[in-house]
């Protein structure tokens, strides 16, 4: 009976801990009577111990726990804060230069591109509003000679130097067919005495060429001078050479005077015109064209 409870008793710790295989007698090798007192107080103690370990396991696992959780709350709170920092952090002094200097350069390279497209836009304004302008003139002129007109059975052409500020310039008239109207009561294609001079400007520093149409008279420098108009400004020089029926070339011509031109025109006229380049004064603008004249050989 002893022996069996005994079995019992270490059949149930075994099964609980298998520790007590190395710790415990075998039931068959104690003895019956001596020991079963010595078995059972060996077997409480055991337990006791067992149950002390099992609660300081328990004990190290609650606090392992605890910091664990404690640390997760700092980290949570610790990731909050560097998520939170920046918005609250503003930009140092040396930051700020830097980004005003890249500003700059910025600003610098845009404005230079800006300006340099902008001067050459200008300069092609400048250069097609000048183009137009001699081209305006020139075809003007070729039109005006190119209807000369005789004038009771003889031509009317005179063309001299004039010195205007030590610079030479053409004054020009002659007899011709291409007369203008700006009144609604005259007629184009009327003859008139037509001239082309040149006047200084206000200011002494520029010139123009000036255009005289005055219809049904003859040609007459203080008279066809009044109803003038400017045709072409900023005028660097103005040169005319006449070809007479030999192809021989002359500075002047005057179909009043008594030598062989009297009462003739030339068979041909070149006329050179510069205007002035605001940008390099040393090249100004050059054109050129000859005009034949509608006369008898």
């Amino acid at each position: 009976m002893t022996k069996q409870l005994i079995k019992n008793i270490t059949d149930r710790r075994i099964a609980n801990s298998p520790r007590v295989m190395s710790r415990i007698y075998s039931a068959d090798a104690c003895p019956a009577n001596e020991t079963v007192l010595q078995f059972i107080f060996m077997s409480f103690r055991y337990e006791a111990r067992n149950l002390v370990f099992n609660k300081f396991r328990a004990l190290r696992f609650l606090t392992y726990v605890r910091n664990d959780s404690s640390h997760y709350r700092n980290t949570v709170s610790n990731a909050g804060s560097v998520f939170q920092q920046p918005s609250c952090r503003g930009f140092t002094l040396v930051e700020i230069l830097i980004a005003i200097f890249i500003l700059g350069l910025v600003m610098t390279t845009v404005y230079v591109s800006y300006s340099s497209i902008l001067k050459v836009s200008h300069e092609m304004d400048e250069e097609n509003s000048i183009y137009k302008m001699a081209r305006t003139s020139m075809n003007r002129m070729i039109r005006d000679l190119s209807s000369l007109q005789t004038n009771s059975g003889s031509f009317d052409f005179h063309a001299q130097k004039k010195t205007l500020s030590k610079t030479d310039f053409y004054y020009l008239s002659f007899w011709s067919a291409s007369h203008l109207a700006f009144d609604e009561n005259e007629g184009e294609g009327r003859p008139a005495a037509i001239s082309y001079y040149v006047q200084e400007d206000e200011g002494g520093n520029t010139f123009s060429l000036w255009r005289s149409d005055t219809s049904g008279s003859k040609p007459d420098k203080e008279k066809n001078q009044a109803g003038a108009f400017m045709i072409c400004r900023d005028i660097d020089s103005w040169k005319l050479r006449f070809y007479d029926s030999t192809g021989r070339e002359l500075e002047s011509w005057d179909s009043s005077s008594f030598t062989e031109q009297k009462g003739k025109a030339p068979t041909a006229v070149k006329i050179e015109l510069s205007l002035t380049n605001l940008n390099d004064k040393e090249k100004p603008y050059k054109f050129m064209t000859k005009v034949f004249l509608p006369v008898n050989k």
